[in-house]
C-alpha cells in the first residue's frame, strides 16, 4: 500500500536529501557546452606539460575472463607498436570495439598520457557529443563506501563541479570514467572496489569506461578489472629510442649528447626505456648542454640510476633546501589525504602542529576588526576602545574560531526570480500566519497598553518592541527574499586560486544591507511611534560619520568570517611560522611549475600567463620522491 503524499510532506521537507535542486533542460546545456570546452582545453594544458617526446609507444593487447574470446583480440589487436600520433585513435579503436579496458604499465611508462589522449580524442569527435571523458582518481576509495555516492563526490571534487550539475550528467548517462590510479586504492579495498564498480555500471557494454594501474600492484591484487580486454604499456625498446634521437641529433645537440651517454651507460640506456625517465634525462641533458660526465652516476642497478635521475632533477629545479622541504610537506600532505590535485582550501587547520597559533591568529584579527570599529565610532576614548575591543574581539575571535575547526567555502550562488515566485505561495501560507499575529502582539501594545507593564517599564519598552520588531522582521524578509530565490551554479571553474573564498564572501554578502536596512527601517518606525526616539537624537547618531564607519565594519565580520579568508591566511602565517609552507604560497607554486615540478591549469590570455589556480605534481613519481624525502 502507497502512503498518501499530503501538500506539506510534498512542499515543507527542505532538509531532506531526496529533494535536489532540479536542473532545467536550458541551464543543463548551457553548463555542458561551457564544461566541455574548458574540459577540452585542460586536457591539452596538462598534455603540453608533460614535455613529452613523440616516440613510439609499444601496447599489447589481451583478452580478460569477463568474456572476449582470444581469438577475436588476436584478428584485432595483437603485439602492435603505434606511433605515438596514433595512440587516441587506435585507443578509440579497442574502446569501441571492447567497451571496457584494463590499462596497465610500470610507473612512469604513460598511461596518464594515453588517457590524456584518448580523452581529447573523444571530446573532439561529433558523433559523441554528449559523452564527457573525465579522469577520475581512486586515491580517495575506501571500503564499505557507497559507490555512486563516492562515484558523485570524486567528480564533483576532481573538476570543481556543483553537486546538482553532476546528478545531471550521470542521470543522463553523459559520463564517461577513466578511473586511473587503482595501484593507490588500500591492498584489503581493492576486490570491495571491483565488485562495487560491477554492480554499479551492470553489464551495459554502451557503458565505456577504462581502469588504469600500475603493472605489480594489479598483478599483487586478488580481484580482476570488470573489464573486457586489457591492454599493457610496455617498455620502450633501446632501439626504438636511439632511432627516435639520431633522428634529431643533426638538429638538437641534448639528443646528441643522451645518445652517447645511452651508449656509455648501460644503465642508463635501461632506465630511459620508460617514457618518464626518458623525459627526464632529455630535459637534464639539455639544461646547459651537459655530457655524460656532468652527472654524478654512481648505482650499479636500474632502480638506483632513475632514483639518481630524479634527484639530480629536484636539485636542478629546486636547488633550495627550504623550498624542497616546503615541496616535501606539501606531496607528504596530499598522500596522507589522498588527494592528487591541490587547492588552497585543501589547506586545514589539522596540517599545524600547534593548533592553539591558528586560533590565536584568528582570534587576533578578529580583534583588529573590533578595535578599529570601536575607534572609528569614537575616537576620544581612545585606552578604552583598545582595553574593550580587544577584550571583546579576542572572545569573539575564540567562539568563532572554536565553532568550527574545519575551512569550507560555499559555491556560487545566483538569484532567479522563478525560482522565488514557484516558492513563494507555500512560504506566504506557512509564514503569514506567523507574521500577522506578531503584527497583532505589537498593535496591541500601542493600542491597548498594559497599565502595569507601563508603570513597571515605563516607555521603553513599547519603544524596545517596536524597535525590536521592525528590526527582526526587515531582516528576516530580506533573508526570506535572498535564501528563496538563491540557486546553486551548475558549475564553478576555477580560474582563480581565491575565487572560493570571493564566491562565499558574495554569498553572504546580502547580511550587511540587510543590517543597515533593518536598522533603519527600525528606527524610522519608532519615530513615528509614541515616545519613540526623536529627530534630534537621529540627527546627532546621522552627524557621526565614524559611527557608520563602525558599524560597516563590524558588520563586515560577518561575511568576512564566512567567506574563510580570515581562516585561511591565519593558517598560512602558522605553516609559515612552523616553516612548513611559504607565506606568499600561490607564487610559490607558480615557480614551481615554472621549473617543471608541477602542472597547473593556467591559461595564456592575449600574450600574458594567468595566475594557477588548481596545482597537481608533473608525475606521480615526483610527487613519491618527495613525500618520502627526508629533512
Amino acid at each position: 500500500m502507497t502512503k498518501p503524499s499530503s501538500f506539506f510532506s510534498r512542499h515543507l521537507n527542505w532538509n531532506k536529501k531526496s529533494s535536489p535542486e532540479t536542473v532545467n533542460a536550458e541551464q543543463y546545456a548551457e553548463a555542458f557546452v561551457q564544461f566541455k570546452k574548458l574540459l577540452l582545453e585542460q586536457y591539452q594544458i596538462r598534455i603540453q606539460a608533460k614535455t613529452a617526446k613523440r616516440l613510439p609507444i609499444n601496447l599489447t593487447a589481451k583478452p580478460t575472463h569477463f568474456g572476449t574470446s582470444p581469438e577475436r583480440v588476436a584478428l584485432y589487436f595483437n603485439d602492435l607498436t603505434i606511433e605515438s600520433e596514433d595512440i587516441a585513435t587506435e585507443i578509440d579503436k579497442i574502446l569501441n570495439t571492447h567497451y571496457r579496458l584494463l590499462l596497465i604499465g610500470d610507473p612512469g611508462a604513460g598511461k596518464t598520457t594515453i588517457l590524456l589522449f584518448a580523452a581529447i580524442n573523444i571530446l573532439m569527435d561529433e558523433s559523441r557529443e554528449q559523452k564527457l571523458p573525465l579522469i577520475l582518481n581512486l586515491a580517495t576509495w575506501q571500503k564499505d563506501r557507497n559507490f555512486k555516492e563516492w562515484y558523485a563526490q570524486s567528480i564533483a571534487h576532481t573538476y570543481s563541479l556543483s553537486p546538482i550539475f553532476v546528478e545531471e550528467l550521470l542521470r543522463r548517462d553523459a559520463v564517461m570514467p577513466f578511473f586511473d590510479g587503482f595501484d593507490e586504492v588500500a591492498e584489503d579495498t581493492r576486490e570491495d572496489f571491483f565488485q562495487k564498480m560491477a554492480a554499479y555500471f551492470g553489464d551495459q557494454r554502451s557503458r565505456q569506461l577504462i581502469v588504469s594501474s600500475r603493472k605489480k600492484e594489479y598483478a599483487a591484487a586478488k580481484a580482476d578489472a570488470p573489464v573486457y580486454a586489457e591492454i599493457e604499456v610496455q617498455r620502450l625498446s633501446l632501439e626504438q629510442i636511439k632511432k627516435a634521437l639520431k633522428g634529431n641529433a643533426q638538429t638538437q645537440a641534448a639528443d646528441r649528447a643522451l645518445l652517447d651517454a645511452i651508449d656509455r651507460d648501460e644503465w642508463l640506456g635501461k632506465a630511459v626505456e620508460t617514457p618518464f625517465y626518458l623525459n627526464t634525462a632529455s630535459f637534464l641533458f639539455g639544461k646547459g648542454h651537459k655530457l655524460w660526465g656532468d652527472f654524478p652516476f654512481k648505482a650499479n642497478s636500474l632502480e638506483g640510476r632513475q632514483e639518481e635521475l630524479i634527484k639530480v632533477f629536484v636539485v636542478e629545479q629546486v636547488p633550495g633546501r627550504r623550498e624542497r622541504k616546503h615541496l616535501s610537506f606539501l606531496a607528504g600532505k596530499m598522500e596522507e589525504e589522498s588527494f592528487l590535485v591541490f587547492e588552497l582550501v585543501k589547506m586545514q587547520p589539522r596540517w599545524v602542529r600547534k593548533r592553539w597559533m591558528f586560533h590565536l591568529s584568528f582570534c587576533f584579527f578578529i580583534a583588529s576588526v573590533v578595535v578599529l570599529a570601536f575607534f572609528l565610532a569614537n575616537p576620544l576614548h581612545v585606552l578604552f576602545n583598545l582595553l574593550f575591543g580587544f577584550i571583546l574581539g579576542m572572545e569573539l575571535g575564540w567562539i568563532l574560531s572554536m565553532s568550527n575547526s574545519l575551512i569550507r567555502t560555499k559555491d556560487i550562488q545566483t538569484w532567479h526570480w522563478q525560482k522565488f515566485i514557484e516558492g513563494l505561495k507555500i512560504k506566504l501560507m506557512v509564514f503569514g500566519p506567523i507574521f500577522i499575529f506578531l503584527l497583532y502582539l505589537i498593535l496591541h501594545l500601542r493600542f491597548s497598553p498594559d497599565v502595569e507593564l507601563d508603570t513597571r517599564f515605563g516607555f521603553g519598552m513599547r519603544r524596545f518592541g517596536v524597535l525590536y520588531f521592525m528590526f527582526w522582521t526587515t531582516l528576516l524578509l530580506i533573508g526570506g527574499l535572498k535564501v528563496s530565490g538563491s540557486a546553486t551554479n551548475l558549475m564553478l571553474h576555477i580560474y582563480n586560486p581565491y575565487l572560493r573564498f570571493w564566491a562565499t564572501f558574495r554569498r553572504f554578502f546580502w547580511i550587511i544591507p540587510a543590517l543597515l536596512m533593518a536598522i533603519v527601517l527600525s528606527v524610522l518606525a519608532t519615530v513615528s511611534w509614541e515616545n519613540g526616539f526623536s529627530w534630534e537624537e537621529i540627527t546627532i547618531w546621522i552627524q557621526n560619520p565614524g559611527l557608520w564607519l563602525g558599524g560597516l565594519l563590524l558588520f563586515l565580520l560577518g561575511p568576512l568570517h564566512y567567506s574563510q579568508f580570515p581562516q585561511h591566511f591565519a593558517l598560512r602565517l602558522v605553516l609559515y611560522l612552523e616553516n612548513k609552507l611559504p607565506l606568499r604560497l600561490v607564487t610559490f607554486l607558480d615557480r614551481m611549475t615554472d621549473q617543471h615540478i608541477f602542472e597547473d591549469n593556467r591559461r595564456t590570455i592575449n600574450g600574458k600567463k594567468q595566475r594557477g589556480a588548481t596545482w597537481r605534481f608533473r608525475h606521480k613519481i615526483l610527487q613519491d620522491y618527495f613525500a618520502k624525502m627526508k629533512d
